[in-house]
């Protein structure tokens, strides 16, 4: 199983940036004006049992949530794929997009990179679009290696230039007793 968590107004569509294969992918959003497989706040904790996903993709999504959430939602993330698991996460890359607002003084669209789209007079999102955390690659990385993930490796998907996208894997770790000399584990 694999999850694209996050799926957005895209669904099933916003999966076409990393596969051609839709098989056997569960798309799972808050908004039930969405086209999803499940309707539910991830923030509560992903619906998977341990272990049991092979691969998860949030693109465009882990900026909309707020710092605590989104390092619990890392470590559900974590908790849910199996050995040899990959997570893709795609976000904005600050550093990029602040130095071009800040060389831009602050004009142009820069800002929806930034803060999000906030539609306030005209509502038409189902939930708020606003951007609660940016990140950099430093702080995506270390985001991901304290929530468990080894081989964190910085990626192209969508190939624009605004782009911030990692690849973490989680690997099966060696139990301590393992490390022991023979006949101290007992």
């Amino acid at each position: 199983m694999k999850l694209n968590l996050g799926s957005g107004i895209s669904g099933p569509a916003a999966l076409n940036v990393i596969t051609r294969d839709h098989t056997g992918w569960k798309h799972i959003d808050i908004c039930p004006l969405y086209e999803t497989t499940e309707c539910y706040d991830i923030t509560q904790g992903i619906r998977e049992s341990d272990n049991s996903v092979e691969m998860i993709w949030m693109g465009d999504f882990f900026e909309h949530l707020l710092r605590h959430k989104a390092r619990f939602v890392l470590k559900e993330c974590f908790r849910v794929l199996q050995k040899d698991g990959i997570l893709l996460i795609s976000v904005p890359d600050m550093v990029i997009a602040m130095n071009k607002w800040l060389i831009d003084d602050g004009m142009g669209d820069i800002e929806q990179l930034i803060w999000g789209q906030q539609d306030e007079i005209n509502q038409k999102n189902c939930i708020p679009d606003s951007h609660f955390a940016g990140y950099t690659e430093v702080s995506l990385k270390k985001a991901l290696t304290t929530a468990g993930f080894e081989r964190v490796e910085r990626v192209s998907i969508h190939r624009i230039w605004f782009e911030l996208a990692m690849r973490a894997y989680k690997r099966a770790h060696i139990s301590p007793s393992l490390y022991l000399p023979l006949g101290l584990a007992d």
